[in-house]
């Protein structure tokens, strides 16, 4: 029993609002901080994997879901994660920050609500706000999510289309974000290219190794000379882009209106 004990191990997600909006938390449906808060870390998660909804206070701001939300590195040890967020209207915008090994001790800081997943416990609360959690968390978040989500799609705009399904071949089921020196890197030996040709070339040979975000998808396609050349590289680039829900967005790398509407009934099947 002790040596199990020994090597048992839990993953950690830290998550701050950089413009200190607040939010809320759900896990596989369960609520994380009735009342919210703009900086949360949740401890002691035991699995790999997890459902996550992040609520914004304002029911303006559509909510943000990754229904598979990995708290590992790609050889499966469970790590401590932190992220940002900051709404970008109409959309909530998580960025990777850092990972590490495991804190064996909830953060010190007055600040940020402390969540224990596994005893369902809470040891710091935000802003002087005591919180209890309801015992019966995932009727309430149900209610709570398909409410948030109804006033939200009032206000989506027409031109914003989100991808639901991953593409067949995605290959980013782990979500590992790039380095950024990685990616700067990558970016380098594209504009090292003379021909728009080659860049393009060289552009679907660095994506096909990695998993990349729709923002860094965005950046390399600016990157390329032709119209045709956008295109063909991000219709390429969706099954290697981590948050293929926010992938609608790279219609910005485009100029014309007969591109564009490509792209859009493209991930719109």
């Amino acid at each position: 029993m002790l040596l199990m004990a020994q090597a048992q191990q839990f993953a950690s997600v830290t998550i701050t609002a950089t413009d200190n909006k607040k939010f809320t938390v759900y896990i596989d449906g369960a609520v994380i901080n009735s009342t919210p808060a703009s900086a949360i870390r949740i401890e002691k998660l035991k699995k790999v994997c997890y459902q996550f909804k992040i609520l914004s206070e304002d029911a303006k701001v559509l909510p943000l879901v990754r229904e598979k939300f990995f708290v590992c590195n790609k050889s499966g040890a469970l790590r401590d994660f932190v992220y940002s967020i900051q709404t970008i209207n109409p959309v909530l915008k998580l960025s990777f920050v850092s990972m590490k090994t495991m804190q064996t001790t909830h953060t010190q800081n007055e600040n940020i609500f402390v969540y224990d997943f596994e005893q369902h416990q809470i040891f710091k609360k935000a802003d002087d706000v005591a919180i209890t959690p309801n015992k019966d968390t995932n009727t309430i978040s149900t209610q709570a999510i398909n409410s948030k989500i109804e006033d939200s799609s009032k206000i989506q705009n027409q031109r914003s289309i989100t991808v639901v399904k991953e593409p067949a071949d995605w290959h980013c089921k782990s979500e590992w974000p790039m380095w950024k020196a990685d990616f700067e890197k990558g970016k380098s030996l594209i504009l090292s290219e003379k021909s728009g040709n080659q860049q393009l070339k060289k552009a679907k040979e660095f994506t096909g190794k990695f998993c990349l975000t729709t923002e860094q998808v965005i950046e390399i396609g600016q990157l390329l000379k032709d119209e045709d050349s956008k295109l063909d590289y991000v219709l390429f680039a969706i099954a290697h882009t981590i948050d293929i829900k926010n992938f609608y967005k790279a219609e910005k790398v485009f100029v014309q209106e007969k591109t564009k509407s490509i792209f859009i009934n493209f991930i719109s099947k």
